[in-house]
């Protein structure tokens, strides 16, 4: 093929990249006057050109190239005239092309396709700032998590098929795949336009998969909004169970934030210092000991106060953000900031279904159990000056838990009798 030789009804103009699968040219619509864009597919992958052309056809969203046409050995689809989504430094504008390409996905996915191939390459952005996701050329029919519906394989169980630096998990290791995995490729390309690196940059393509599998990326830098880093990290959960039930659900989280920044930048006036992690800790009393958080008043006379120091001072406007809970865990309200912004502690009911306290770190966007804590359902907690302890009421003691990973110890305990004074004595 040559510029300007013709195929049926259109000119060829320009080549505008070839691969193993085929070639893709910019072309001249004879009849309707437009330009396009045609992808031509070398004889072994007309079936699957086929197949990328039912599952493109069925699809009908501003985010998804359309198609025009299909021929023999080729596609005609919507000409983009943009280059690839690029690293920014600019939140907003990260979040604006994160929902826009989270739309056009959450509208395949719910039309049972999962793109497969998904990676910067294939994602375009226009001079008016549009994004056009292209080259569902390894999408398959498949079944929405959770549906009984037959599936059309398009390579076998064990190929290895996409781009390996954008790989999920479960794709790396040649499994069987739905749309989740390209909730974990959407998480790379966040990670990637957020830090300007590869999530997994190995030196071979072996250690590549490696890291995929077994190992996490480096936490984002504080400059991404916390409930961000929180998203990304949900989207590359290892097990695809730990991701998004749906991605209708991320696009809806993500066009929320970006409405919370948006009312925030509008109304509230920002710190000239403020820390990007995570709020400063409002809740927090200037000079009042932090034990006598954690400790119900009714029924306590004495009590020993323990004094760590004064927290910072308190910022002259609040400032507000959003935190998305962690698949498959149910906050029931109760909730405490550690000081430095760093870390959150709620009660939630976890996969077990039982009340537990919760601590999620707000820089690595990972949550844990407390473990130790199962007796103080219900109770208050606080966290120490420095963020290292959280104090927790467990029935008739007050328990300090190292969240660095140190035994907990008691603090103070008293006995409550009705019709008695209560009393509390602090253990050394």
């Amino acid at each position: 093929m040559t510029s300007g030789s013709r195929v049926g009804p259109y000119e060829l103009l320009a080549q505008l990249g070839a691969g193993g699968m085929g070639e893709v040219w910019k072309a001249r619509d004879t009849r309707l006057e437009r330009t396009v864009a045609i992808k031509f597919s070398h004889a072994a992958f007309s079936d699957r050109f086929q197949r990328e052309a039912r599952a493109i056809g069925a699809l009908n969203h501003p985010n998804i190239a359309t198609l025009y046409d299909v021929g023999p050995d080729y596609l005609v689809m919507e000409y983009v005239e943009g280059g690839p989504v690029r690293p920014t430094d600019d939140t907003r504008k990260l979040l604006d092309l994160a929902i826009q390409i989270a739309d056009g996905l959450a509208t395949a996915h719910a039309a049972g396709l999962a793109h497969r191939d998904l990676k910067p390459d294939n994602i375009l952005v226009t001079k008016a700032g549009r994004v056009k996701i292209l080259d569902f050329g390894l999408a398959k029919q498949t079944a929405v998590p959770g549906e009984d519906e037959a599936t059309l394989t398009v390579t076998q169980p064990g190929t290895v098929m996409g781009t390996v630096a954008y790989m999920s998990p479960e794709q790396a290791r040649g499994e069987e795949v739905d749309v989740r995995s390209d909730q974990f490729s959407f998480g790379l390309i966040l990670y990637e336009l957020a830090t300007g690196r590869r999530a997994f940059q190995r030196d071979s393509v072996p250690e590549t998969l490696t890291a995929i599998i077994r190992e996490d990326p480096e936490p984002l830098p504080d400059s991404v909004p916390a409930p961000l880093r929180w998203a990304i990290g949900t989207c590359l959960e290892k097990d695809p169970a730990n991701r998004y039930d749906t991605t209708r659900g991320l696009h809806i989280e993500l066009r929320r934030l970006r409405e919370r920044l948006t009312e925030s930048a509008e109304t509230v006036p920002q710190p000239a210092h403020r820390q990007a992690t995570a709020p400063p800790a409002g809740h927090w009393r200037r000079r009042a000991p932090w034990i006598a958080a954690a400790l119900p008043a009714a029924g306590l006379l004495a009590l020993a106060w323990v004094h760590f120091g004064e927290t910072p001072p308190l910022p002259t406007a609040p400032v507000r953000f959003l935190l998305p809970a962690p698949a498959g865990i149910d906050p029931t309200g109760t909730f405490a900031l550690s000081p430095d912004g760093r870390r959150l502690a709620f009660y939630a009911k976890g996969l077990r279904g039982v009340r537990e306290i919760w601590l999620h770190d707000l820089r690595s966007a990972q949550s844990r159990r407390l473990e130790g804590a199962d007796k103080s359902v219900g109770t208050p907690f606080s966290f120490s000056p420095d963020g290292r302890f959280l104090a927790v009421q467990q029935r008739f003691k007050l328990t300090r838990f190292d969240l660095s990973g140190g035994m907990p110890g008691d603090l103070a305990t008293w006995k409550s009798q009705w019709g008695a004074v209560g009393t509390a004595k602090e253990r050394s």
